[in-house]
Parts: C-alpha cells; sequence; structure tokens
C-alpha cells in the first residue's frame, strides 16, 4: 500500500489547477488526465506539468480505459457537480468535489446516495477546515478548553465584490443562489465542524437583492444574470439546543472590503477564527479564564507540514477511511443552506 500511486484525473481548470499543482507535490499521487471545455486552459496547465492525456470532452476521458484512474477532482460550475460527480462514482473512482455540494438539495441527496450504493470516496473541498488555524481551534475544542458549545455566529462580507464575469455565478438556475450558497457554505462548514457537527433541526432566515435589482435596471444583462441574494442572515438551530448565527455579502456597504469571522462560544470560554487586514491571512484566538484572570490564548506559530485537503483526500483512498468533508458533511451543510433559502422564501422558520 504504500508504494500504491493514486492515478487522478482533474477536471474544471480555472480553480483546477490548485488541485493539479497541490497533487503534483504529493508523491502518492500522480495527475495522468486533465480535462477542460477551454482548450487555452487544457495546454497552460498540462504543459505546466508535463500531463500526457488532454480532454474537452469528459465522457471520453471516463471511457479511456488506458488511464486506469482512481479518482476525478471536479472545480466545476454548481449546477455541474452532480451529473459529473454521479458519472464517475458509477465509473468505480472516486471524487473530491468543490463547495458547495450540489446548486440544490435534491442533487446533493443523488451524489450521496450513489456514494454509498458504490462505495465510493465522495469528499468535498471545504478547505478552511484544514488551514492550521482551524486546526488549532480544533485541538483546543477537543481538549476541552472551551467546555460545552452552544453559541456561534459566522460570516462573510464582501464590499463590492459580485462576481462579474463568469456566466453563472450570479445565475440563480445554474449556482444555486449568491453569497450564501458561494460564500458563506465555507464559513457555515467551519462553524459547524467546530462546533462538534451537531445535528441541524431549522432555520430562520432573510435574503436581499436591493443591489442585484439595480443591477438588473442598470446593465440590463442577459436573463439569469443577477437573479440571486446580494445579502443573507440567518440562524441555524441544532438539536443539541446550540445555535449559529449566519451572514453572506457579495456588495454591502461594510467598512472593510472583505471580512471573514466565526466566533463559537461555550460554557468555559470561546474562539474566533477571521481574516486580518482584509485578506486571505487568517488569525486564530481562545479566550478563557485562568483561575481569577480572564486570558486570550493564541499560538506562537503554525507547524509547516500540516496536512492540506488534497493531500488528505489522496491518503483517504490509500488508506480507506472516510475524509473530512465526507459526503454525509456536504449534504448536511447543504441541508443549512436550503433551509435558509427555503426559509426566506417562506418568511417563517423552517425545518431540515
Amino acid at each position: 500500500m504504500a508504494d500504491r500511486i493514486v492515478r487522478i484525473a482533474t477536471v474544471g481548470l480555472g480553480v483546477g489547477k490548485g488541485h493539479v499543482r497541490r497533487l503534483a507535490a504529493d508523491p502518492r499521487a500522480e495527475v495522468v488526465a486533465v480535462c477542460d471545455s477551454l482548450p487555452g486552459r487544457v495546454k497552460a496547465v498540462a504543459d505546466e506539468h508535463g500531463i500526457e492525456h488532454r480532454y474537452a470532452d469528459y465522457d471520453e476521458m471516463l471511457r479511456d480505459k488506458s488511464l486506469k484512474l482512481d479518482a476525478v477532482t471536479l472545480a466545476l460550475p454548481n449546477y455541474l457537480h452532480e451529473p459529473f460527480t454521479v458519472k464517475a462514482l458509477k465509473r468505480g473512482l472516486h471524487v473530491l468535489c468543490e463547495k458547495p455540494m450540489a446548486h440544490e438539495l435534491k442533487s446533493a441527496r443523488r451524489m450521496l446516495d450513489t456514494s454509498v450504493r458504490t462505495g465510493k470516496t465522495l469528499m468535498i473541498r471545504f478547505n478552511y477546515r484544514f488551514s492550521p488555524q482551524a486546526r488549532y481551534l480544533k485541538q483546543m475544542i477537543d481538549q476541552g478548553v472551551v467546555g460545552k458549545v452552544y453559541y456561534g455566529r459566522t460570516g462573510w462580507l464582501r464590499r463590492k465584490g459580485i462576481p462579474m464575469g463568469t456566466g453563472w455565478f450570479s445565475d440563480k438556475k445554474l449556482s444555486g443562489g449568491g453569497p450564501l450558497i458561494d460564500l458563506a457554505v465555507h464559513r457555515i462548514d467551519l462553524a459547524w465542524y467546530l462546533m462538534g457537527k451537531p445535528e441541524p433541526v431549522a432555520v430562520s432566515a432573510l435574503t436581499f437583492d436591493h443591489l442585484m435589482r439595480r443591477l438588473r435596471r442598470e446593465k440590463k444583462p442577459r436573463k439569469g444574470l443577477f437573479t440571486v441574494e446580494d445579502l443573507a442572515v440567518g440562524l441555524i438551530r441544532f438539536g443539541d439546543g446550540s445555535a449559529l448565527a449566519v451572514e453572506a455579502s457579495w456588495d454591502t456597504y461594510a467598512e472593510d472590503r472583505e471580512r471573514m469571522w466565526t466566533h463559537v462560544f461555550g460554557d468555559r470560554g470561546g474562539l474566533l477564527h477571521e481574516n486580518v487586514g482584509g485578506g486571505y491571512e487568517f488569525r486564530a484566538k481562545v479566550v478563557t479564564d485562568s483561575g481569577e484572570f480572564p486570558v486570550d490564548i493564541t499560538p506562537a506559530s503554525y507547524p509547516g507540514n500540516l496536512e492540506n485537503e488534497i493531500d488528505h483526500f489522496v491518503r483517504s483512498i490509500l488508506e480507506g477511511f472516510e475524509p473530512e468533508g465526507s459526503a454525509k458533511d456536504g449534504f448536511a451543510v447543504q441541508r443549512m443552506l436550503d433551509g435558509m433559502y427555503r426559509s426566506a422564501a417562506q418568511g417563517r422558520e423552517v425545518k431540515v
């Protein structure tokens, strides 16, 4: 087993070029094929990494038995997650799929069911779980430093950050939604993971599209564009009595260019995971007591050799364990997202 090389193909070479780069650095894996509908992307990534097998047609790639694939990684628009994942699983391949699991709940259910039926791994790329700061905070929770967790608040707010050039991000039929399903999916998963993955039972939420409606009036885009929310807020209730508050926006008149945060509160302490300076560097802090004194705990440094989510996927195949961000986890997060959208549409709390 130690000498086995996992043979992988990556599909979708926008975000997926990052998959290829990380897989190329893992001696346990080999990217034997890449696939994208844009020839320029295929050539650039394949040339950079010396990949011989190049495809524009996904089905053709899956039919090519000479590749002897073990797995695929998928970085595609949300509405394509289900069909591409299901085809790979039915071919006997393991799958790493970008978040969110799907653009709608019924598609996520089919993905989960197919994974269970075929016995193949389906991992959703919730990469924030694998950040050094998140690993540290999870360790502190597991050691009991914060005690019993009962409340969390999390969010991702952008100022002037609507994706404008993709053609699908702001089209609800293709994406499933706006910043809630695109950005908050990361923060919801991280908070839920740190809280111990309690069972979601009910959601109350609101969505707003004031700025999207303005864009539709001003830009007069093709039908479907700017049909999602620009701000979503909500409260998720869990079966153990805990709750999680959520905020997400692509475009809002907030002070910061980009702000991400996750606060988790327990009966002995709390923790914080947030970005620094409006960018993608993060800090972590634990707040607790030491005798009579309130104290803040932060690590002096982080190890440089922690496993990332791509390496974790490869190892899960080789060692046969259920990975972090499993299909079950992905489906649970999808239930929360679906509940928030349904609650906003119906104007009341809904069960999930």
